[in-house]
């Protein structure tokens, strides 16, 4: 590769670090609660040896209702003992797990010998540094995107396997590490490798003792989770989103409740029905994600340009499925979905972040044909600009703009501000309602850098005695001067304090016979009231 290849994939690489880390502390406008929960354990870690719960060295960590993997955790206790809990620091992971897959996508289509340039897979470097859900995703503190860096990673060096056997000990490893850092990982890894020892079973015959060795690897790194496979904790994420219960089909099977074999026909339909949507040209190029912890405001997943690559891409592998590289793109379109497909959740971008990594290796092949096709120079590089200005364009609007007023609660700045508020009142009690929010303690921990002995001390020592069995979770704390708990009106009017809630906690009338005084509001950046604080006054009470 001359220099001048190598000075445009540095470009492309610099282009991809400016994206996900151009005002990161501000864009997202906080964390989401994954993020502050994954920040807090990595903090309290740190500071402390334990996880939040009291807990050393968790193969699983207990947070908000579900058991969050560990990798992305363990990985953030460097970034976050350098700077402390902060937004830009329990992000940094993911930042660098969305170079990674920009990298790994250059050197996977470099890989593929009957592209005798490198327009390739500078194509496909480009194409995941620019799509918006690469650069989503990589913007908050994400264990799929993790999963996905390992994931992208493991593929290429199995491809190189092929060639050079004794990556198949690295491949095992990379693979191996890749369900640590999230679930659907789980199940790809294993059908990925097994599908492409199927696939390539003569090369493997060949090279049978690194391949035996990369299983043992994987197989080896695996053993942790068995130790828990008995416990609550071990399938409790599968049991919380899978269709598969009898009340589940109950309240949902329709006409199936009442045929014979009727719940098997209902998941066989949801099934398909839930892995089709994977492939839908909708939800991939045109429709946003109303989801706001996963999706940008007014754009879909990739640009609604692309879906023209798309295709020119998907032809050529159709037509070139003999070649290594179609089959292995080929099998991974295939298998990916199926983790996403048995829950029920329709669309989960998160669940499938290693398929949206392989459709853009596919539009970036697509992109490359149509690019041989133009002739002109100049036609080529003002097509190419033009695209390019749209998607930028496009982006900055969505995500830079809208996104900061639209989304906001879901990454918890109307509790930044009120940790920020609370200091201010630090001589009095402060009682945060959470009847809608449960989980907000977690926002305020974070925040706050509250310290993790004073939460370990308040953790219910059945927690911590039955920390992988016990699913019922602890929602109620104390963090500094305010207590996160539902609002006790018998109680609660005749102690001097601060009542906190959204507008739905406390009524006109409630405020009239309580006698409350507003004391302060916290609006979002669109301007609406989603906090208000109320000071008591028992004297007049």
């Amino acid at each position: 590769m001359n220099r001048k290849l190598v000075l445009i994939f540095l470009i492309i690489i610099l282009i991809g670090i400016f994206l996900r880390l151009f005002l990161i502390n501000f864009i997202p406008p906080g964390v989401n609660l994954d993020e502050a929960s994954m920040g807090y354990n990595a903090y309290s870690l740190f500071a402390t040896g334990l996880d939040r719960y009291g807990k050393s060295l968790p193969i699983l960590f207990r947070s908000l209702g579900s058991f969050q993997l560990p990798l992305y955790t363990y990985l953030s206790i460097p970034p976050l003992a350098i700077f402390g809990p902060s937004i830009s620091a329990i992000k940094l992971v993911s930042v660098i797990s969305g170079i990674v897959a920009i990298v790994t996508s250059f050197f996977f289509v470099l890989k593929i010998k009957q592209y005798d340039k490198f327009q390739p897979a500078l194509f496909a470097a480009f194409f995941v540094a620019i799509s918006p859900w690469a650069i989503f995703f990589s913007r908050t503190a994400n264990e799929a995107n993790l999963g996905l860096a390992l994931f992208s990673a493991g593929i290429l060096l199995s491809l190189v396997s092929l060639s050079y056997p004794k990556f198949f000990l690295a491949s095992g490893f990379i693979l191996g590490l890749a369900p640590y850092a999230y679930y659907a990982e789980r199940f790809t890894t294993i059908l990925f490798l097994s599908a492409f020892c199927v696939l390539f079973l003569k090369t493997i015959r060949q090279n049978i003792k690194w391949a035996v060795w990369g299983f043992a690897i994987f197989i080896i790194l695996q053993l942790p989770f068995f130790t828990i496979l008995g416990s609550n904790a071990g399938f409790w994420r599968m049991g919380q989103v899978n269709y598969f219960s009898d009340e589940f089909f109950v309240h949902n099977g329709g006409n199936f409740v009442n045929v014979p074999f009727g719940k098997a026909f209902f998941i066989l339909r949801e099934f398909m029905s839930q892995y089709l949507t994977y492939f839908s040209p909708r939800n991939l190029f045109f429709d946003a994600d109303p989801q706001g912890v996963r999706s940008m405001p007014d754009i879909s997943v990739f640009y609604s340009w692309m879906i023209i690559p798309f295709f020119f891409g998907l032809k050529l592998l159709l037509r070139q499925h003999h070649q290594t590289f179609a089959k292995i793109l080929l099998l991974l379109i295939i298998i990916l979905p199926i983790p996403a497909a048995l829950t029920k959740d329709p669309f989960y971008t998160t669940r499938v972040l290693p398929l949206l990594w392989s459709f853009t290796i596919i539009i970036s092949l697509g992109f490359y044909r149509i690019f041989v096709i133009i002739k002109p120079f100049i036609l080529r590089f003002s097509v190419l600009s033009v695209l390019v200005i749209i998607s930028f364009t496009q982006l900055y609007l969505s995500y830079f703009v809208l996104l900061k007023y639209e989304r906001s609660d879901s990454f918890g700045l109307p509790f930044l501000e009120l940790a920020r508020i609370s200091q201010q009142y630090s001589q009095m009690n402060i009682v945060v309602d959470s009847t809608r929010q449960p989980e907000a303690y977690i926002w305020l921990a974070f925040f706050k850098k509250y310290d993790p002995k004073f939460f370990q001390g308040q953790v219910k020592p059945e927690l911590i005695e039955k920390y992988y069995q016990e699913t019922n979770f602890q929602e109620s704390y104390k963090i500094d001067n305010m207590e996160v708990r539902p609002i006790v009106w018998e109680k609660d009017i005749y102690r001097k304090q601060i009542i906190v809630g959204d507008k739905l906690a406390v009524s006109d009338k409630q405020i009239k016979e309580h006698r409350l005084n507003e004391e302060f509001q916290i609006k979002d950046l669109a301007g609406d009231i989603k906090l208000i604080g109320y000071s008591t006054n028992p004297e007049d009470k």
